[in-house]
């Protein structure tokens, strides 16, 4: 019961951005936010631009594996945040989209991880006049008994952390 109160699902309505926040090994998430980028939602899909490895970002494999679904690289955009908390990325990115004017973006992450994304960034981003609207991908879509498991201790263990660990 828990792990359903984590999972956020929303229909998708028509954003000034798909943003990626999050996807996985097999590109689930860059798959979504290609599709709804189709589908028309969104003008752009915006990449969270995080440190990964050896001096790659998150946003680096996003990039190439979106350009590889056929979306075009003058639509894609990078929101760099840095290694901060989740709290700090979460106001990163509500200045940034606050600069550009949008108001409402489509979150794109894992389905585990959206009800955490919506609790932090609904409440970070309130002050910059964004809403989120969450399109998660299902991170179990492969019948992986360990990805499941995976991606609820993940999310079952952050909130408590979120929830007393706020700036």
């Amino acid at each position: 019961m828990l792990l359903l109160a984590t999972v956020h699902r929303d229909r998708p309505v028509l954003a000034d951005a798909i943003l990626l926040a999050g996807s996985d090994a097999d590109g689930r998430g860059e798959d979504q936010a290609a599709r709804l980028f189709r589908e028309g939602w969104a003008p752009r899909i915006a990449l969270v631009d995080r440190p990964f490895l050896w001096h790659m970002t998150t946003a680096d494999p996003w990039e190439r594996h979106l350009v590889a679904l056929g979306v075009p690289p003058s639509k894609l955009l990078r929101l760099p945040v840095g290694d901060v908390t989740p709290w700090a990325e979460a106001g990163s990115l509500g200045r940034q989209m606050q600069a550009r004017r949008w108001r409402k973006v489509i979150v794109v992450t894992s389905a585990l991880a959206s009800g955490r994304a919506r609790y932090l960034q609904s409440r970070a981003w309130r002050q910059y006049g964004v809403a989120g609207v969450y399109c998660p991908f299902d991170p179990g879509a492969d019948g992986s008994r360990h990805a499941r498991i995976q991606a609820r201790v993940y999310s079952i263990l952050n909130w408590p952390v979120d929830l007393l660990w706020r700036k």
